[in-house]
């Protein structure tokens, strides 16, 4: 039996490298820290720091030269590793995947999904790389403090946290509260069940958040599970902004030439030992924090603890028992 028809082609492949990848809750690392692009694996970049306001002068002297603040240079060195995945798809197994074409697309998205996740875990890492200040039994103005501490920082203000973070929220009176003020038309229905929209709509609000980003609990750094960040957030539509704006960070892409317009590079082969299709995903990067003041950390909660609390709550609530200090979380199962 012939397996021509079955062989991939030998090439580079710009027309897999935008595919879209089954990820559900979306990655938002690229949100916080887009990229830059650096024709260099190594090096150093400039980028601007935040320049402390100085009072304007008043009533010079005539002849007088005004009093001058030199900006400052910031610089960082910056080297990009390799982040790589491949993954073989038998030839026998191409026709049962609904042709070539189709088992192009399968084996390009595994393996561009590996490499996303890797970069994912990175960008949050960067991010999230301390317990933060605990404002679990002050939400509310532990997120203004946050808000005020990044105010002069460029970018879009933002909320991120990972999905433990958000279901712990949802449970709390003080925010169950807020959302209640916050719901204006949405519908009963999405009130109560206080859906990821309602959730953002309560920070956008109230708190004038301009991003609202949940994210998935597996790209989260195992010991700061509840630790999220209020943060400036570069638009992304300027490539070069940090070098005149005082923003948190880029990831920075090496691409070999101007030429090369796919930040991850996607290549098929038809391998005659394997008897199969191999596809790799590469990207080669360095994800750089410019600005640590365009964040505030905060640890909110505790996932764990919460889930017992609201376990005990159910069982005294259903043995008509008087409530103790789970009220509350009794007060959110039962809502919910």
């Amino acid at each position: 039996m012939s397996m021509e028809q079955y062989k991939t082609q030998k090439a580079d492949r710009p027309d897999l490298s935008d595919l879209d990848v089954a990820q559900p809750l979306g990655y938002i690392g690229g949100k916080i820290f887009p990229t830059a692009t650096v024709y260099q694996k190594s090096g150093t970049i400039n980028y601007q720091g935040l320049e402390a306001d100085s009072a304007a002068q008043t009533n010079r002297s005539l002849g007088a030269a005004p009093a001058s603040n030199v900006v400052a240079e910031a610089t960082t060195s910056f080297t990009c590793g390799e982040r790589i995945k491949r993954y073989i798809v038998d030839w026998t197994r191409v026709a049962s995947y609904g042709g070539i074409e189709a088992s192009d697309k399968l084996g390009a998205k595994s393996a561009k999904r590996s490499v996303l996740n890797s970069l994912e875990t990175a960008q949050i890492a960067a991010l999230i790389d301390d317990v933060g200040t605990d404002i679990s039994s002050n939400i509310v103005e532990g997120i203004i403090a946050g808000a005020y501490s990044v105010r002069r920082y460029t970018g879009k203000l933002a909320f991120v946290c990972n999905q433990g973070t958000y279901r712990w929220m949802i449970q709390q009176t003080a925010f169950k509260n807020l959302m209640l003020r916050s719901m204006g038309g949405l519908s009963a229905a999405e009130a109560m069940s206080f859906s990821p929209a309602v959730f953002k709509a309560t920070l956008q609000g109230l708190f004038r958040f301009d991003e609202v980003l949940i994210g998935d609990d597996s790209y989260w750094p195992g010991t700061l599970t509840y630790t999220a960040a209020i943060c400036k957030i570069p638009d992304g539509v300027d490539t070069e902004s940090y070098l005149i704006e005082p923003e948190i960070g880029r990831t920075l892409v090496y691409l070999p030439s101007d030429d090369t317009a796919e930040q991850f590079t996607i290549s098929s082969n038809p391998d005659e030992n394997l008897r199969s299709n191999v596809y790799d995903a590469m990207v080669w990067d360095s994800v750089k924090q410019f600005n640590s003041g365009a964040k505030y950390l905060v640890r909110i909660g505790n996932v764990d603890d919460e889930s017992s609390s609201s376990s005990e709550s159910e069982g005294n609530n259903s043995s008509s028992s008087s409530l103790d200090s789970s009220s509350s979380s009794t007060s959110s199962s039962s809502s919910s």
